[in-house]
């Protein structure tokens, strides 16, 4: 998961909440909160295409 810790729609707060409800659960995950980040804006293009990778790759190694 990846959040921006600055999310005008503050949707980081939910996703730090399910980062928890993951730990406790046992289940593997990575999250980053990054810092000073909003849902928009020069950072958000580079995480959106790493995010895009990441989905494709998890689908391909499905197939």
């Amino acid at each position: 998961m990846d959040c921006g810790g600055a999310d005008e729609f503050l949707l980081h707060e939910g996703a730090a909440h399910l980062h928890a409800v993951l730990g406790e659960l046992g289940i593997g995950h990575t999250f980053r909160l990054v810092d000073g980040a909003g849902h928009v804006g020069p950072e958000a293009e580079d995480r959106t295409r790493q995010a895009i990778r990441f989905l494709g790759g998890a689908l391909r190694s499905r197939a």
